[in-house]
């Protein structure tokens, strides 16, 4: 998680070059892109979850 803090810091402040600019830009771009991925993950365990807690619910005596 620090490195995202780190990024943002990083992309408050900017870069002096239009070099460093696009660099900047393609790291948050390719945070972006791994926290979308981590958030689909989570959504897809939480259905997962709820599923099988559903299940749980309906036939308790699975539980064990």
């Amino acid at each position: 998680m620090t490195d995202y803090i780190n990024l943002q810091s990083r992309c408050q402040r900017g870069e002096s070059t239009l070099a460093g600019a696009n660099n900047l830009l393609a790291e948050c771009h390719a945070a972006l892109g791994k926290l979308l991925a981590e958030v689909e993950s989570l959504r897809k365990e939480c259905s997962r979850l709820a599923a099988d807690n559903q299940a749980l619910l309906e036939n308790p005596e699975d539980a064990l």
